[in-house]
């Protein structure tokens, strides 16, 4: 570890796969966190869920909510105090990987 190494910064890219499901008229896929979850968890096996960001609803599993400390994730991004959601969750639960539900606007994030 070099000198100019910070404990809060994240050097390694966390690397994301985006799908994108395409409803018809007749049948449309989930976009219930569970579902989202068990899909990634198969297909990316034996990673596990760490954490999700649900956009369209605005939600997100907080590892600072679950310290009982302030979520930064959702402050102007121009305020000091402000974190990413993403650079927290490789930081605190050791994610690796983003799986982008396009057609749900939901992120997984496993480890």
């Amino acid at each position: 570890m070099n000198g100019n190494t910070s404990l809060n910064k994240i050097d390694i890219k966390m690397e994301t796969i985006e799908i994108n499901l395409i409803n018809n008229k007749k049948f449309r896929a989930s976009e219930i966190v569970a579902d989202l979850k068990s899909i990634s968890e198969t297909l990316y096996f034996p990673l596990k869920m760490v954490g999700f960001w649900d956009s369209h609803l605005n939600i997100h599993l907080c590892p600072q909510l679950e310290r009982r400390e302030k979520c930064n994730h959702e402050l102007n991004q121009n305020d000091p105090e402000y974190i990413s959601y993403e650079e927290t969750i490789q930081r605190d639960k050791k994610a690796v990987l983003c799986v982008y539900f396009l057609h749900a606007k939901i992120k997984i994030y496993l480890r």
